[in-house]
């Protein structure tokens, strides 16, 4: 039932390419959702179907139609009190990456969004960040506030003793110099985890 709800909806996104049906069924049998299908390089994605660039470019440009609609959601809008679209912004941007990427949105006085970055890329299991870059980089932008966001490529969002560590040490170096760091959210296939929500700072 999964694959053939995922092959029905990848029908519709490629349906103005040849063998649309075809293309669509292979994808979901490989990856099972619309999600991961569009997390996919275009390196996979070439393995399994047939017109590999066609069908990347495709998917490519829905995913981002779709990062800029959720990006609009959290636009001119204080994030801390509308946690879903954040949520549904960072599922968007990270669930499915193959490798760990830490992203910091810069806020403003009134938690509007300034800018979100990429801090760091990493390996499967690890991301190196250097916190006094990411104050450096609040400093440059004037955000006086910053919600942190990584990805478990696992799958699993429990945060790990080094996520908790990695959270304080930004909070200790953020706050003399009255930066708050609002949350730490790592995201996953299988969901979310907001380290303030769970008590973990």
């Amino acid at each position: 039932m999964r694959t053939r709800e995922c092959a029905r909806q990848l029908s519709y996104l490629l349906r103005d390419l040849p063998d649309a049906t075809h293309e669509a069924w292979a994808l979901a049998a490989e990856f099972e959702t619309v999600a991961a299908t569009l997390a996919a390089s275009p390196h996979r994605i070439n393995a399994v179907v047939r017109d590999g660039a066609a069908v990347s470019a495709a998917l490519a440009s829905f995913a981002e139609t779709m990062r800029e609609v959720l990006a609009c959601r959290v636009e001119d809008r204080p994030l801390v009190s509308d946690s879903a679209a954040l949520h549904d912004l960072l599922r968007a941007q990270m669930a499915f990456l193959p490798r760990e990427e830490v992203r910091a949105l810069f806020l403003d006085a009134r938690n509007r969004l300034i800018r979100s970055e990429v801090m760091a890329r990493g390996t499967i299991d690890a991301a190196a960040i250097h916190v006094r870059e990411l104050i450096h980089r609040a400093l440059d932008l004037g955000s006086t506030a910053i919600i942190l966001a990584h990805n478990h490529p696992s799958g699993d969002p429990t945060p790990s003793a080094h996520d908790v560590s990695l959270t304080r040490a930004v909070m200790s170096a953020a706050a003399p110099l009255n930066i708050t760091v609002h949350d730490h959210v790592v995201v996953a296939r299988d969901g979310q985890v907001s380290l303030r929500a769970v008590g973990l700072i």
